[in-house]
């Protein structure tokens, strides 16, 4: 017996074909001794000597999650020093006699800091972990030249696409296509501090890259050669060259920078072009020397699968040729690699792949593997996976998106969070997902809670090809989220994009400085151009312009303020823009040094502040400017007119509402003046619009009253507005009903008292001529509707009247809606019966009104309906409408709905139930009883026929008549089923059969109307159908549901027990034959568990006690999802006796 723990896990694991046909099978990874050819370096235990005399003077920081690097200062420190944090043994990142380093590990509790048996004289307290939420300033995107070998000049082209931090987030390395970047951090400012070319990697992938806690060591992968070391020493990144070995496309190293997982795969060389695993290699720094590590095969597993590709099938589905099998294995692993902080757990995957018919070539998995006495071991197998991460003590691991757990050597599986590719703090509470923006998680107890994190600001201008990458801190302090695909900025060379990363942390930084120098120029009457100093502000600047002169925009921290550069202009009313204090509006927010102003307005002044500002969109802390400038416009007449718009609408007869819409930037005001045409018949007078207003120089006093405002010479232009434009309408009263009237707006720029007046010419179609009503509209409605004589093609409508003189009753097909009568309609042109006559104007979406009716009266009979139809009817009141005079129609009206009966003699409704339950019983040679459970319908006819299929051809409104007796009463269509009960009873007692033979039944329910022979209305869109053969023997026969298939079981003497029949073909496609997956003589053994999967292994339904009726497979998931027509997999296991029988086999769908 050797030393070495067995350990085990256990997995689901779908086999198509077994010698034993066994559904699921437990796969134990069992490594021993004897798997290792030789023991690896052993781990180096730290003792303290009693020659050394350690004293701890002090320690920094205070505080910090697990993952913090902590650095204890004292005296005696050597090789030998343990290091305990908070209880927990820290993994020593770094020591010399007066300073050791080391990072607080998982299950650290607030405690001493101990070196040996030596304690700190205060605790270092332990707090939870963070989450970066907040964009610590601009994306870094490096934009020096470089120069390659051959005198090659380049740019690092795809940064981000993978990237590595340091446990204090303070040391960084970032990949791109052809380079990678080694960044440091130093008062809140991110620096490249080194750059190395070379063969990186062209796939974005996490572990392309590993970095050492303390961020002096750094491991990169390649495609072509070995992996490459990287050594910081005083601050100077150095090439440590290779680990000489052969293995290195993917990487990880532990914390302390001494151990290392090297993974090696290729990319495409299968049909289907997928990543191959080509092995891994564990090595172990041992003075100056990385040696191997032994490291255990993962255990052979095989399945035998189906070449799907050499399947033929008839046209009923059944299999023609006998299906072929294949053994495919598991791969190499290699494919992505991980090791955990501690350097005692690693994981490496296998990928599965595919060729031509879904023919697998290898099973993929994923190999955890434990150090040991002896060496790595498999301590566990699970499913594959593409990106995962460790904890930093292995007990922890994420996989794509599943959170797994491990206690002592069992690992399971936690939770699965919606996303993939992420990373993890040291103490596995904290985990960062990069796509389709950063998106963050904390464990609390045993689930997860999904935490925002704002996506980077400005945002990336990507291609289609994102894929992100992200990488967190072990404190989860600091996050680097990689977008290489950003082309914010392109490279000057091939136009390729730079890429990008965005900084996020658990503090916003704070702008250092501000713009100090604000300056306007090339200023037009309505356009301005305002330029700055960039100040220091990591992310963004905010400009504020406000119309006058005092005040601050005093800038809301954690407010994001949306941008418009055109200030108060037409397009922007509402404005769009945000406002910070009164009159304060965001007319730039990026990190450019200046902005374009338009819309402004001639004559006037404006006040710009330039406000600094860090974070991310919705947590800016705001830095005010400490100057301000302003700019005045010159004063210019507006060239552009105001269209205008008069609309009577609901109005009174002797007012009208006027709207307008300025062409153009909102001027300093506007007057508008009306001027009386009189009676005229047309409302087209004058046909030009060269009678406008000449207002020249002068301001005039307004009043909306016509006729008291003041007047322009004694033209009859009076002014009923002057000001200000704002959305409102204006309302004029004092009109004649009935008249016509001018209306035209003219624009002013300068001031009420001195304005500047748009030119005659450039007012172009300014004005128009419009109608008072000549009527007011009425104030009451038509209330009381009411419906009597409703037959099926025709109903009596009546009301109580309103105010108005006349009413119009509109009706539609429908339940709902409201006609929108056109203001101006002339008298109402009523067409009756229904739809004879044109549709009323209907805006988009509400159509078919017809007007039935237009007069004085207070009822209606409405003809040409349809019958079992429901109509909806409105009345509604207006004064008018006589000759030229437009109606005036109220503006609120009632409507109410009818629906038309079916005729006399129509079938009635079919009930929604149908009969279920069917049990044959007392059954002989000539004879049976037919009983069942009946639903909803008022009564039922039952149908009996010999054979089991041909269509049952029941017509609505037939009434059958029934005899017990087969073939004597009434026979539906000309298949041979006939009536042999009709009545509101359960059974039937049937005869004149014959001997040995199948029959089929079937029971509708139908409902009548009372009294009326030839309404019968069936249920012929559900029922359901059985099968009996008469015979010797009693028999009982099992029914089918929903139309199903034929599901029999015979009743068999002396307690025998039937084989077993599985149909290995169905067809749900609601027709009766073959709906469900049968299995002949499941009834005899109700002890069965019954799966079926589809070609991926998945699981989609599951049954105990299967019975080809209440449970039974009919081509839909457990989930309720129909399934497409092709291959699947069943799998029975079921009790006969004290034996446990297990069967598997294919099971084709087809429609």
């Amino acid at each position: 017996m050797n030393n070495l723990t067995s350990s085990t896990i256990l997995l689901a694991q779908l086999v198509y074909r077994r010698t034993k046909a066994v559904t699921l099978t437990l796969i134990i990874a069992v490594v021993s001794a004897c798997a290792f050819a030789a023991k690896p370096i052993p781990a180096v235990v730290h003792v303290r000597s009693a020659a050394f005399a350690y004293t701890i003077t002090s320690f920094s920081p205070a505080s910090g999650a697990p993952g913090t690097l902590v650095t204890v200062t004292g005296s005696g420190f050597t090789s030998a020093s343990t290091l305990a944090i908070g209880g927990k043994p820290a993994i020593v990142t770094s020591y010399t006699a007066t300073q050791i380093v080391g990072m607080v590990m998982p299950g650290a509790i607030t405690g001493k800091v101990v070196i040996a048996s030596v304690s700190s004289s205060t605790d270092f307290t332990v707090t939870e972990t963070p989450y970066p939420v907040f964009q610590q300033g601009a994306k870094l995107i490096d934009t020096t030249i470089k120069y390659g070998p051959y005198n090659s000049v380049f740019e690092s082209i795809g940064q981000g696409k993978t990237a590595a931090l340091a446990a204090d987030g303070n040391s960084a390395v970032v990949g791109s296509s052809s380079s990678y970047l080694f960044y440091a951090r130093k008062n809140n400012k991110w620096t490249v501090s080194a750059v190395f070319v070379g063969n990186t990697p062209f796939r974005t992938l996490s572990n392309y890259l590993a970095l050492s806690a303390d961020g002096s060591t750094a491991l990169t992968g390649h495609d072509a050669g070995p992996a490459k070391l990287y050594k910081r020493t005083n601050g100077a990144w150095q090439d440590a060259g290779t680990l000489n070995d052969s293995l290195g496309n993917v990487v990880g190293l532990s914390a302390d920078g001494k151990t290392a997982i090297l993974g090696k795969n290729s990319y495409g060389g299968s049909y289907s072009g997928g990543e191959t695993g080509l092995g891994i290699t564990i090595m172990k720094l041992v003075g100056n020397t990385w040696q191997k590590q032994q490291v255990a095969d993962v255990p052979n597993y095989t399945e035998e699968h189906v070449y799907l590709g050499m399947i033929r099938f008839d046209e009923e589905g059944n299999v023609t040729n006998t299906p072929q099998y294949y053994t495919v294995g598991r791969g190499s692993p290699g494919n992505r690699v991980a090791i955990s902080a501690d350097g005692k757990t690693a994981a490496a995957s296998s990928f599965q792949n595919a060729g031509r018919y879904n023919r697998l070539f290898n099973l993929g998995y994923t190999a955890i593997y434990k150090l040991s006495s002896t060496g790595w071991e498999v301590q566990a197998v699970l499913p594959q996976y593409g990106d995962f991460k460790f904890s930093a003590d292995g007990n922890t691991f994420l996989a794509g998106g599943l959170v797994y757990t491990r206690n002592g050597d069992t690992w399971s599986l936690q939770q699965y969070l919606p996303y993939g590719g992420g990373a993890m703090s040291a103490d596995g509470n904290t985990i960062v997902f990069a796509a389709p923006t950063p998106a963050a998680f904390i464990r609390a107890g045993n689930g997860w809670v999904q935490k925002e994190i704002p996506a980077p600001n400005p945002a990336a201008v990507a291609t289609e090809d994102r894929l992100n990458n992200i990488a967190l801190s072990a404190d989860g302090s600091t996050a680097f989220f990689g977008i290489p695909d950003d082309a914010t900025r392109k490279s000057q060379y091939n136009n390729q994009p730079l890429g990008s990363v965005t900084v996020y942390g658990t503090v916003p930084y704070n702008p250092l400085d501000y713009a100090t120098t604000i300056t306007f120029s090339n200023t037009t009457a309505t356009t301005t151009t305002l330029s700055w100093p960039r100040g220091n502000g990591t992310t963004n600047r905010a400009v504020f312009l406000k119309m006058g002169t005092d005040g601050v925009p005093a800038a809301i921290n954690g407010t994001a303020y949306t941008p418009d550069s055109s200030f108060m202009s037409f397009n922007s009313w509402p404005k769009i823009a945000s406002v910070a204090a009164t009159g304060w509006y965001c007319v730039y927010n990026g990190k450019g040094g200046y902005v374009n102003i338009s819309g402004l307005r001639t004559g006037t002044t404006y006040t710009a502040s330039v406000v600094e500002y860090t974070g991310s969109a919705g947590a800016e802390t705001y830095r005010v400017t400490g100057v301000k400038t302003k700019v005045t416009t010159p004063i210019v007449a507006p060239n552009y007119a105001t269209s205008v718009r008069a609309n009577p609408g609901k109005n009174p007869a002797t007012m009208m509402s006027i709207e307008y819409y300025p062409n153009g930037p909102i001027p300093v005001g506007l007057a508008i003046f009306v001027k009386e045409i009189g009676l005229a018949s047309s409302i087209f007078y004058p046909y030009n619009y060269s009678e406008i207003p000449l207002p020249g120089t002068a301001s005039y006093a307004a009043n909306n009253k016509f006729g008291t405002g003041e007047q322009i010479g004694g033209s009859g232009w009076f002014c009923v507005y002057n000001g200000v434009p704002s959305p409102n309408a204006v309302s004029v009263t004092g009109l004649r009903p009935g008249a016509y009237y001018r209306v035209v707006a003219v624009n002013y720029n300068g001031s009420k008292s001195k304005p500047v007046y748009t030119e005659p010419d450039d007012r172009g179609s300014t004005g128009d001529t419009y109608r008072t009503n000549s009527f007011d509209p009425p104030t009451g409605y038509a209330t009381a509707l009411t419906f009597s004589n409703t037959t099926a093609t025709s109903s009596t409508l009546s009301w109580t009247n309103g105010t108005g003189a006349s009413r119009a009753v509109f009706i539609k097909a429908g339940s709902l809606g409201a006609p929108v009568i056109y203001e101006g309609y002339y008298s109402p042109e009523a067409s009756n019966p229904y739809t004879l006559g044109n549709p009323v104007y209907q805006q988009s979406g509400n159509t078919d009104w017809y007007c039935v009716y237009a007069g004085t009266g207070s009822s209606v009979n409405l003809l040409g309906l349809s019958p079992s139809t429901t109509y909806r009817v409105v009345v509604v009141d207006y004064n008018g409408g006589d000759g030229a005079a437009p109606a005036a129609f109220v503006a609120r009206f009632n409507g109410a709905n009818v629906t038309t009966p079916a005729p006399v003699g129509a079938p009635a409704t079919p009930p929604t139930g149908y009969a279920t339950a069917y049990a044959f019983s007392n059954t002989a040679p000539t004879s049976t009883t037919l009983s069942w459970t009946s639903s909803n319908g008022a009564a039922r006819a039952v149908f009996l026929k010999k054979g089991t299929s041909g269509a049952l051809n029941v017509l609505q409104g037939h009434a059958y008549t029934a005899s017990n007796t087969f073939g004597l009463g009434d026979m539906a269509g000309t298949n041979g089923w006939y009536c042999i009960y009709n009545g509101t009873g359960s059974s039937v007692n049937i005869a004149g059969l014959s001997a040995s033979t199948t029959y089929r039944a079937i029971v509708l329910e139908y409902n009548k109307v009372t009294g009326v022979a030839g309404t019968e209305g069936y249920n012929l869109s559900r029922y359901n159908g059985a099968n009996v053969t008469t015979t010797v023997a009693p028999a009982l026969v099992l029914t089918t549901n929903q139309k199903r298939m034929l599901v029999e079981q015979e009743v068999l003497a002396d307690n025998a027990t039937p084989d077993l029949n599985i149909h290995q073909g169905m067809s749900p496609n609601g027709d009766g034959a073959n709906d469900v997956f049968t299995i002949d003589g499941i009834g005899a053994y109700p002890q069965n568990t019954v799966k079926i999967m589809n070609s991926n292994g998945d699981v989609i339904y599951t049954a105990i006690g299967y019975d080809n009726y209440l449970k039974a497979f009919d081509g839909h998931s457990a989930k309720g999802d129909l399934q497409k027509a092709g291959t699947y997999f069943y799998a029975l296991e079921y009790k006969k006796g004290a034996d446990t029988i297990r069967k598997t086999g294919y099971l084709v769908i087809k429609y």
